[in-house]
């Protein structure tokens, strides 16, 4: 939990220093950069992620790879694990890199994912999730719950949970933009469950498109065109016509 936040003015670049609770133990956590975009914090480790809650208008950017892992062991009176992070209106810029091993343990809470939820301000680019163990009630999606914002270029792998509705692979429910997105998760709930399919329909839904463009690769049972199965299920449920676009070595 978030109990302050400071700014520290030392030497030729100022820092910021956060003090989270973590297992009932204060832990100061600085961050280098000014948060600008010009300038953004750099996050290097898992209780600096965690610490963008200090700051959600921030812009943000990964440095280097971040075992997500420790967080698995973290408790507070909703749950385990890393805590979402709510009403991010900042940006955060993956540069590439991953977040691997993020758990997150909420079977009885809402807006459930890395982010809670993002506002229309918000971007996220250009980051991985990997071997994520997501679990919420509703609006659960590996990055998160519900999303106003812009994603962009972002890859998921592993399983996203919900003990109710509007559970997807990255975005549980999205009023914003998703773009260029790579799944390989499972995305289970009670219902309006399905990953990144309904998050495309959704989208189609949304600006009201007449047609999909989708790149499609992998294998099915429509081998001609090597379809895979996210490409083969938005053709048999969208009521939009699909145009498909084979890889290279199809042609």
């Amino acid at each position: 939990m978030l109990v302050g936040l400071c700014l520290l003015a030392g030497g030729a670049a100022a820092e910021t220093s956060v003090t989270l609770t973590i297992n009932e133990t204060a832990t100061e956590v600085q961050f280098t950069g000014a948060g600008t975009a010009a300038d953004p914090f750099a996050i290097g480790d898992v209780t600096q992620l965690q610490a963008i809650a200090a700051n959600r208008s921030a812009h943000y950017v990964l440095v280097n790879d971040i075992d997500a892992t420790p967080a698995a062991s973290w408790r507070d009176a909703a749950g385990g694990g890393f805590r979402p992070i709510g009403a991010f209106q900042g940006s955060l810029d993956g540069a590439g890199y991953a977040v691997e091993g993020l758990s997150i343990d909420r079977p009885r809470t809402d807006t459930v994912g890395l982010f809670a939820s993002t506002e229309p301000a918000a971007t996220v680019r250009a980051l991985r999730l990997t071997d994520v163990q997501v679990t919420g009630s509703q609006h659960v999606g590996a990055l998160v719950g519900r999303n106003g914002g812009t994603i962009d270029a972002v890859a998921v792998t592993g399983s996203v949970a919900g003990t109710s509705t509007r559970v997807g692979a990255v975005a549980g429910r999205s009023s914003g933009t998703i773009n260029a997105v790579t799944v390989d998760a499972t995305a289970t709930g009670a219902a309006t469950t399905g990953g990144v399919v309904d998050e495309i329909l959704a989208e189609e839904q949304r600006v009201g498109a007449t047609t999909t463009l989708l790149g499609a690769r992998g294998t099915s049972r429509l081998r001609r065109l090597l379809l895979g199965d996210t490409a083969e299920t938005v053709v048999a449920r969208s009521n939009n016509n699909v145009l498909l676009v084979p890889p290279e070595s199809a042609v």
